[in-house]
Parts: structure tokens; C-alpha cells; sequence
């Protein structure tokens, strides 16, 4: 679908078609805001559309392609998105803020201007946090801003609405802008490029002002090529073609400060390490010590709070988030000394990390310390450590505002469906070798971008015909609030597939559009070739039921239980192995489908991992690993053993293996347990699909159930392919680490 589609091509691409006349500029901006009204009410990454100047705009760029008279500006014909700190002239700008909400623009802002004579198409303007001062995206115009990777998860900020609108199709390229990370860590979560140029001496303008120090206006865009003519409109930087046999001296740290990082996104950093040196850079590991820059980060951003929001406590308070009204009023006790302070230490910031970067061209640090987390649920620990909730997730972006150094966030790889950004930073001035080392490595570890743009199908796509409003549609017959997509991600990972179902905010994920494109997924890895699917999701996510886009279409209870049968059929009926890997204490009504499965994995907070051949349990970690390492001790946990709830000790009584693993490890551990179910033989893949069939038609007394599980087990038929299972499911790596635990 995305190679099909153009809002999801390159802007190569798209100019290229423009030229050919392939492809109309008034055409693309249309598709563009079919898709906003489509989707943004479930994202909520515009806070104002501008669908005139839009197409005013795309009719100027037609006719300009069709007389071809000269040279081209870079970006005719470009729908873009403007985040709305920057002024739009004639359009209003909110600042993420009640209190502007509104506000009229008099002329454009600095890149703004140049965007528009760079001959872009100007969708909207973006959702932000309001003045900017967060680095997740929430404030009072609205619902949160949510990603299209994930929708119960944060985009990040504070340009999220930027980054949201182009992972979804929404835009062809954003403008944000980075005062402390805003361009980087949403680009990181929503698995897009972004770059905060050098920073240089601040322009007295017109307009809004904030981070004053460190601030700069950068890119937001799906792939590193489509940064340039951004860069080139934007600061008037001149970025030469890509240079392939570019090499450089890069140092690599994946916890700067000692940090606490997930590990997979320490993973990332080192696999994004050994990509560059493939490359041919020299790569070398260094301690990497950032130092306080917080010190100077801190007075000198609440000094301008103070010297251009004070009023707004006098005048609005009320109309303040927390977040904002709490900056100003800290601001007001920064005093003269603890800002001489801060431009001390700013100063010394900088000399740290020139001094850095004097040994090496280019620093390989994470983005984020935690890959997109729950909207409104900052981590308070990452990898067992204990974090500050303000720069706990984001510790690695704001000192090179201070440093100035020019820096960039580049998706490499997937944790748990979610993407893991890498940040390269380069000496001041270097955005050429900058980009030219980002796009080698964009070319040597293929992101799979293209996996979040099949989540968000052209609208049209989105509608089932038997159904008058779904997914993506206009409001519900009975005035609900705006439906949302189904989001099913699915991607590949070697010889096996990943499949990831996430749960809208607020909505049921498994709808009747969801479960067909579920199945429809499913079958398509299979003919093309996959070995195994790790199926993915939160325990919420797998809670059955009507989206408020199904109310008043004739759907019921009924309808949306025999689609989860029906998927449950397909999953047994697949020809390789499926594994289960839920994010979660249990599964709620959707049980069917993660019981068709041939492993379950249970999370959040204590984690089942069972191969189909000892059968298994999914159950609530209220006391349960005690259960399963004393053996029988009585307990008022209870399990949830194939459907039917019984009694923790009766389910050890009948052998029952339970595996903990760590928590976050839930689909490593289903891609590893994979790893070995595809050596098996077709034929015990089989006959353990059978016996799952058995067992989950099955809905008896314990006594009765657990007669028919071990008939099945001691079954002749059965016995060679059991044995095959097991070996090939329990590896060394994978044995029960509940003492005395055994089937």
C-alpha cells in the first residue's frame, strides 16, 4: 500500500511525478486532507487546518509544473504541516495554548517564509505543547496527541503533532522545532528523521519567544534524503548531494552518564554501532559525560518564561496547563546570580563537548532512554532504576541545545512494535557529513517505516463495504465521538513475522475491521513465505468489543464473539506455528484468540511463557510466581487455565509449567521460543495445533478438562510429535525457573 499511495512517497518522488505530470500538486494536497479528516480526530496532530491556502497554494505549483519556465523552487508542490509555535500570515496561532487560541497571524515567521518560497503547500499547523514546554504533546485545546505507531502512546514533543501527522500520511514533511529535544524525541517515537541544525546567534523577530538560547527550526521527515530541501529553505544552508563514500571517526556511548536506558534501546545503539562500522567508519566505544547541563538548561529557559509569559498569571491563570503555569511561577524566583550562573555554566557545556568532538567527528547516543510510553504515564523507572519524571525518559537531547551542536534522531529498529530512535551529533556546521553518515546507515539497517503507513489505509480503503460507518469514517450514526482506524502493524523479522494489534485510546481495539484485517495479515505472511507470526498486543488490547464506530450498524455482542472465533479458526488452521505475546496480567474476553495461539505469554509485571505442548496458564501476577515456586500452597489467586478460572494450587496440582521472564521481555522471549519451534517438524506444528483445537472447544469442570488434556497427551498419535514440540520449544535458554515445577 505505501509504494501505491504518495502520500507516503519521498520527496524525490514526489517531485519527479509533479515534473512528469504524473501526479497533480492540487491532487496530492486533496488526498492530504481526505486523510486529516479521516484520521486527525483519532490522532489529534493539527490544531488548525488550512485546506484553502492549501489548495491555493497546490493550484500556484500546478500551473508553475506546467509551464516549467526555469529552475523550480525545491519544494513546489510539497504539502507540508507548520507546527504552531511558528506564524502562519493569516492563519491563527494557538502557541498549543487556550490563551491564543485564535490569535491572527500578521506575517510568516523567519522558516516559514522560506518554506513558502520554496513553493511548499501548507496543510496546517501542528499540535504542540502548549508554549512548548513539554516534551510530550498535551495541553487544553484537546484531546492528548496521540501515535500512529501505538495510539494509547505519546508522540513525544513537543513537536508531536509534526511527527504524528507525517508517520500517518497526514503531511509529506513537517516543520518543528527543537529548544531541548522537541524535533528528536518525536521523531525517535514515531520512527522518523528529525534534525536540529547548529544553533546560531538568535534573530530578534516578531512572534513567539521561548528557549531563546537554544532553539532552533529543523525537519521532520520519513526518510534523511527529504531533509535537505528542508534545510536548504529553512536556514539557507547549502547541503550537497549524498556522498556514499563519506567516512568518519564516530564515538559511540549507549548510556551517556551512566543513564538508566531499556535495554532495547541499548541494543539499538550497539546495532546501529556495528551498521556504520559495516559502513566503513571507524567506530569506537567512549564514556560519554555530559555534564550539568541542566545548570545552565534550566534558569535560562524560566528566564524567558518570565520575561514574556508573566502577565498570563495575572490574566489567565486558569487557562494555563499545570505544566505551563508551574514554569512561570518557578520562573519568577530565578534571580540575577543563578543566571550569570547558567551562562557560566552554558559556556563550559560547550567547551565539554567541542572538546569531545574534537576526537571524534560524530557521538552515537540514544535519542530517549525508553522507546513511546503510555499518554500521561512517564516511566518512574527505567531498567530498574528510579528516574525524575521531568527529564527521567529524555536525558540525551538538551545538552547539545546548549552545546549547539548540530544533532539527529534516525529510527533502527522495533521494540515490542514501538520504534527506537538513534541520535548521531556532529561538530557545528557539519549538517553535510551529518546527513551524508545518517543516510548510509538509513540504507544499511532498512527501517521498516512502511509498516506504520498500513495501519492508516487511504480512507476509502478503510471502509468495508457491509458497513456504513467503521474505522475510519465520519462520526458514528448516533453522534459518537469520531471513529478511529483499527491499528494492525506487521512487519517481518528474518524468517518470521511480527503482527501487532494496538488499542486506540478510549476504544476497543478488536472490532470487526480489526479482526478481518487480523486475519487477512496473518494469511498474507503465510504466502509469503514466513515460518512462524509473533502475535503482539496489551492485555487491554485483546479486551473484545464495539467500537463506537459499530454502534448503530447492526453489530452486536454475537457478531464481534463469532469474528473472534472466527480469527481463533484461522490461527489454528495456519500451517506454521503462532505465537501469543501479550503485554498484560490477563486477556480479558478475547481469550479465544490467544488460546488458538501455540505459545501464550502473559506480562505486566510477571510474564507466562508456555510451549502449546504442556499447555499453559494466563493468569494475574497478585502472588502467582509464590504459587508456582512452593507448589500447591493455597492462595486467592486464581488462574485463567484455557478459559475456564480454577483454583492456583489445583492448577500446579495438574503440572501445569509456569516460565517467568522479565517484564518488557515478553516478545523477545516469543520470537526466541519461534526460533526453535521452526526447526520442528511441519507434522508436530500440527499436531499441536490439534490438540489446542481440543482443548479450547473444550469447556468443562476442571475434573473433566484436565481428563481430556492428559487423554490427549498420552494419545499415540500424539506422542512422537509432542516430543518434537518440546524440544524444540524448551530450549536450554528457556527452562522453568519456578523450582520443581514440571508437566
Amino acid at each position: 500500500m505505501p509504494e501505491a499511495d504518495p502520500c507516503f512517497w519521498p520527496l524525490s518522488r514526489l517531485r519527479t511525478a509533479f515534473r512528469a505530470r504524473e501526479l497533480s500538486p492540487v491532487e496530492l494536497t486533496r488526498r492530504y486532507l481526505e486523510r486529516i479528516d479521516a484520521y486527525d480526530p483519532a490522532l489529534h496532530s493539527y490544531i488548525t487546518v488550512t485546506p484553502e491556502l492549501a489548495l491555493e497554494q497546490a493550484r500556484t505549483a500546478e500551473r508553475r509544473f506546467a509551464r516549467a519556465d526555469g529552475p523550480l523552487p525545491l519544494l513546489l508542490g510539497v504539502p507540508i504541516s507548520i507546527k504552531d509555535l511558528f506564524d502562519v500570515q493569516g492563519v491563527p496561532t494557538s502557541l498549543g495554548s487556550r490563551v491564543y487560541a485564535g490569535s491572527l497571524a500578521e506575517q510568516d515567521s523567519r522558516p516559514v517564509a522560506g518554506l513558502r518560497k520554496a513553493g511548499a503547500v501548507f496543510l496546517g499547523k501542528s499540535n504542540t505543547a502548549e508554549f512548548g514546554q513539554s516534551a510530550t504533546t498535551e495541553n487544553l485545546l484537546g484531546p492528548a496527541c496521540v501515535n500512529p505507531w501505538a495510539p494509547d502512546r505519546t508522540p513525544g514533543g513537543s513537536s508531536g503533532g509534526a511527527a504524528a501527522g507525517v508517520a500517518a500520511g497526514l503531511a509529506a514533511a513537517a516543520l518543528g522545532s527543537d529548544g531541548g529535544g522537541s524535533i528528536r524525541i518525536p521523531a525517535a517515537m514515531c520512527g522518523l528523521f528529525g534534525l536540529k541544525p547548529t544553533l546560531v546567534a538568535p534573530r530578534e523577530e516578531d512572534g513567539f519567544q521561548a528557549m531563546t538560547d537554544f532553539v532552533c527550526p529543523g525537519p521532520i521527515v520519513r526518510c534523511v534524503a527529504d531533509a535537505r530541501p528542508l534545510l536548504a529553505a529553512t536556514h539557507g544552508i547549502s547541503v550537497p548531494a549524498f556522498d556514499l563514500g563519506a567516512r568518519f571517526r564516530i564515538g559511540w556511548c549507549d548510556a551517556p552518564d551512566d543513564r538508566p536506558v531499556q535495554p532495547a534501546v541499548r541494543a539499538a545503539i550497539a546495532q546501529a554501532a556495528a551498521a556504520l562500522e559495516d559502513c566503513g567508519h571507524t567506530v569506537l566505544p567512549v564514556a560519554i559525560e555530559l555534564g550539568d547541563w541542566q545548570e545552565a538548561f534550566g534558569p535560562l529557559v524560566l528566564a524567558d518564561e518570565w520575561r514574556f509569559r508573566r502577565h498570563l498569571l495575572a490574566d489567565h491563570r486558569d487557562e494555563l496547563t499545570d505544566y505551563a503555569r508551574r514554569s512561570i511561577e518557578a520562573a519568577e524566583h530565578v534571580s540575577a546570580a543563578d543566571l550569570e550562573g547558567a551562562r557560566t555554566r552554558k559556556a563550559q557545556i560547550r567547551e565539554q563537548i567541542a572538546s569531545l568532538l574534537a576526537r571524534y567527528d560524530m557521538l552515537l547516543i540514544p535519542t530517549a532512554a525508553t522507546v513511546a510510553f503510555p499518554v500521561g504515564e512517564r516511566p518512574a523507572v527505567i531498567d530498574g532504576r528510579a528516574v525524575d519524571r521531568l527529564w527521567g525518559p529524555f536525558p540525551f537531547t538538551a545538552a547539545f541545545n546548549v552545546s549547539g551542536s548540530p544533532a539527529a534522531s534516525l529510527p533502527i529498529a522495533l521494540a515490542d512494535g514501538l520504534p527506537v530512535g538513534v541520535q548521531l551529533v556532529g561538530r557545528d556546521h557539519s549538517e553535510p557529513g551529518l546527513l551524508d553518515a545518517c543516510e548510509q546507515l538509513e540504507q544499511r539497517i532498512a527501517f521498516p517505516i512502511d509498516r506504520v503507513a498500513r495501519s492508516w489505509p487511504p480512507p476509502t480503503a478503510a471502509r468495508p463495504p457491509e458497513q456504513s460507518v467503521t474505522a475510519a469514517g465520519p462520526a458514528g450514526a448516533n453522534g459518537g465521538d469520531p471513529p478511529v482506524a483499527p491499528i494492525i502493524v506487521s512487519a517481518r523479522v528474518g524468517s518470521f513475522a511480527v503482527v501487532s494489534i494496538a488499542r486506540p485510546r478510549k476504544r476497543n481495539a478488536l472490532t470487526l475491521p480489526a479482526l478481518r484485517e487480523l486475519r487477512a495479515e496473518l494469511e498474507r505472511h503465510v504466502r509469503d513465505g514466513a515460518r512462524g507470526v509473533v502475535l503482539t498486543g496489551s492485555d487491554e488490547t485483546f479486551s473484545a468489543g464495539m467500537d463506537l464506530s459499530e454502534i448503530g450498524n447492526g453489530t452486536t455482542d454475537t457478531a464481534v464473539d463469532e469474528e473472534i472465533a472466527r480469527t481463533a479458526r484461522v490461527i489454528r488452521e495456519l500451517p506454521v506455528a503462532v505465537i501469543a505475546a501479550i503485554e498484560g496480567p490477563c486477556l480479558g474476553a478475547a481469550v479465544e484468540i490467544a488460546l488458538a495461539c501455540d505459545v501464550r505469554i502473559a506480562g505486566a509485571g510477571a510474564f507466562f511463557a508456555l510451549p502449546a505442548a504442556r499447555l499453559g496458564v494466563l493468569y494475574r501476577p497478585d502472588g502467582i510466581a509464590a504459587v508456582v515456586a512452593e507448589l500447591g500452597r493455597q492462595t486467592a489467586s486464581r488462574l485463567l487455565v484455557l478459559g475456564e478460572r480454577i483454583p492456583a494450587a489445583d492448577a500446579v496440582a495438574a503440572g501445569i509449567v509456569a516460565h517467568v521472564v522479565e517484564e518488557g521481555a515478553a516478545a523477545d522471549r516469543a520470537r526466541a521460543l519461534l526460533d526453535g519451534i521452526e526447526s520442528a517438524p511441519r507434522e508436530a506444528v500440527r499436531a499441536t495445533k490439534d490438540l489446542i483445537a481440543a482443548l479450547t472447544s473444550t469447556r468443562a469442570t476442571f475434573p473433566e478438562w484436565e481428563e481430556r488434556r492428559r487423554a490427549l497427551l498420552v494419545s499415540p498419535e500424539r506422542a512422537s510429535a509432542l516430543a518434537g514440540a518440546r524440544g524444540a520449544s524448551l530450549t536450554a535458554g528457556d527452562q522453568p525457573e519456578a523450582a520443581g515445577a514440571s508437566t
